[in-house]
C-alpha cells in the first residue's frame, strides 16, 4: 500500500482528464530518458474516478472499507494501487506535477518498469502493471543524463518522507531528491531488482564533493517504519543543502542487487529553480461519463449548550483501548472482532529466526499495512496482500499509523 501525496492545486488549476494525465506522465519520463510508452486503461481510470468519489464521502486513503459510503469494489482495488492527491489531478494544465515534492510517490510514478496506468481526479495508478522486461542489466536516472533538477526541495508527503530515515525529516529544505534505478533481466524485474546503494558520489563544479544522504531499498527502522518497501528498485541521493542554481552536478551510484549481481550509473544534470514541464496534449478520448453519487448534505445537530472542543494538535488520533479478539490470518484475508466500534492499523510482518545460540536473531519485515474500521462484538474480515506460509506479527495500532498499540500477536499462516 501506499501513502498518500498532500498537495494543493492553485486557485487556478484545472483538473485534467485521466489520458491528459498520463500523456504528460509520458513526456516528463521521456524528458529523463525513462520508457514514455504508457498506455491507458479505460476501466481503471474509471476506477480511480470511483475511489475519488469515495474519498469525497469519507477521507483521503487507499483503502475502502466495505459499508462505507460511496463503496464499490473497482474504486478500492483503484485506491490500492495507485498515488493519491487532494488536488484533483496529478497533473496540471501546464504539465506540472502535483507529486514533484512527493519524492516517494514521483519514484513509483516514474519508475521505468511502468507500462499501464489509469488516472482520474488526483488518482493515478502505479502499481497494476510493473513488468516491463529488459534484455540485460539497465540503470536509469531521474533526473537523466544532460538534465535538469531543481536546486532545492522541501519534501511533503505521508506517512513519512525519504528524509526522514536520514537525519533530514520531513519540513527540511534539501537539494533535490536523485533518483536511481536499476533492473534485471527478465520477468518479475519489481522483485528480483531490489537490492542496496553500496557506494555513492556526488560532485559539483570543478569536481567539488556535494554532502548527501542516501535511501535504497534496505532503509528501515522497523516495524511500519520501512521506507525500502515503498521504493522502486534502486534508491535517492538527498543532497543535505539546496544546489546553486546553473551549475552542473555529477552523481555517481554502485548498486548491489539482493538476487546476485551489480550495477552501476554516472549521470550528470545542471540545477535550476525551474523544471522544464512536458506538453498536455487536448483530451484524447470523450469523458469517461461517471457520475458520483452527491455528498448527502448533513442534519443540522441539536444546539448543545456546551461547545465540543477541538482538538489540539497532536491529538487527532484517538487512542484510547480497545479489545481486539478472535483476531485470524490467512494468506489473502485477515479477519478480527473488535470490543467497540474503532478507526485501527494494522500492520503485519513476516517473521524470520536465523542462527543458533547466541547468534540467534529474530528479525520482521512489513508485507503489507492497512486502515480497517472495527466494530463492536462483530467480526469484521479485510484482505490483504498475499502471504506465503510461516509465521507473522500482526499488530493493531489504535486511530492511525501513529496510534497507540492495542495488541501485538503471532500468527501462522498455513
Amino acid at each position: 500500500m501506499l501513502g498518500l501525496g498532500l498537495g494543493a492545486a492553485p486557485a487556478s488549476a484545472a483538473a485534467l482528464q485521466g489520458d491528459q494525465e498520463i500523456a504528460a506522465l509520458n513526456g516528463q519520463r521521456a524528458m529523463n530518458g525513462i520508457p514514455g510508452d504508457i498506455v491507458e486503461n479505460i476501466d481503471w481510470s474509471l476506477g480511480c474516478a470511483k475511489h475519488m468519489a469515495w474519498v469525497k464521502l469519507n477521507f483521503l486513503d487507499h483503502v475502502e472499507p466495505v459499508g462505507t459510503p460511496g463503496y464499490s469494489p473497482e474504486g478500492d482495488a483503484a485506491g490500492q494501487t495507485a498515488v493519491l492527491t487532494g488536488s484533483g489531478s496529478s497533473f496540471f494544465a501546464d504539465g506540472r506535477n502535483d507529486f514533484q515534492h512527493a519524492p516517494i510517490h514521483l519514484m513509483q510514478m516514474l519508475n521505468p518498469l511502468l507500462k499501464t496506468s489509469g488516472a482520474a481526479d488526483g488518482c493515478l495508478a502505479t502499481l497494476r502493471d510493473v513488468d516491463r522486461q529488459f534484455a540485460q542489466i539497465s540503470t536509469f536516472s531521474y533526473p537523466g543524463d544532460g538534465g535538469v533538477a531543481l536546486t532545492s526541495e522541501t519534501a511533503f508527503e505521508g506517512p513519512f518522507v525519504p528524509g526522514d530515515f536520514v537525519g533530514l525529516p520531513m519540513g527540511t529544505t534539501t537539494g533535490p531528491h536523485l533518483f536511481f534505478y536499476a533492473f534485471k533481466p527478465g520477468a518479475n524485474a519489481a522483485w528480483f531488482s531490489k537490492g542496496q546503494i553500496t557506494a555513492a558520489t556526488l560532485t559539483g563544479p570543478g569536481g567539488a564533493p556535494v554532502p548527501f544522504q542516501k535511501v535504497d531499498n534496505h532503509t528501515t527502522e522497523g516495524g511500519a517504519r520501512n521506507l525500502g518497501i515503498y521504493l522502486s528498485p534502486g534508491g535517492i541521493l538527498i543532497p543535505v543543502s539546496p544546489l546553486t542554481a546553473g551549475a552542473t552536478y555529477t552523481a555517481s551510484v554502485n548498486f548491489t542487487f539482493d538476487s546476485g549481481g551489480t550495477a552501476s550509473r554516472t549521470w550528470s544534470f545542471t540545477a535550476s529553480p525551474t523544471l522544464p514541464l512536458p506538453a498536455v496534449p487536448a483530451p484524447s478520448r470523450a469523458p469517461l461519463g461517471f457520475v458520483p453519487a452527491p455528498v448527502p448534505t448533513p442534519t443540522p445537530a441539536p444546539p448543545t449548550p456546551t461547545p465540543v472542543p477541538t482538538p489540539g494538535p497532536g491529538t487527532s488520533v484517538d487512542t484510547s483501548p480497545v479489545t481486539i479478539t478472535e483476531l485470524k490470518l490467512k494468506a489473502r484475508s485477515l479477519a478480527f472482532k473488535a470490543s467497540r466500534d474503532a478507526p485501527l492499523w494494522v500492520t503485519i510482518e513476516r517473521k524470520k529466526v536465523t542462527g543458533k545460540g547466541k547468534k540467534r536473531q529474530t528479525k520482521y519485515s512489513l508485507k503489507d499495512s492497512l486502515s480497517v474500521q472495527g466494530k463492536a462484538g462483530a467480526v469484521v474480515t479485510v484482505s490483504h496482500k498475499k502471504l506465503v506460509k510461516g509465521s507473522y506479527r500482526v499488530t493493531f495500532l489504535r486511530g492511525g499509523a501513529k496510534g497507540a498499540r492495542q495488541l501485538t500477536k503471532t500468527v501462522t499462516v498455513k
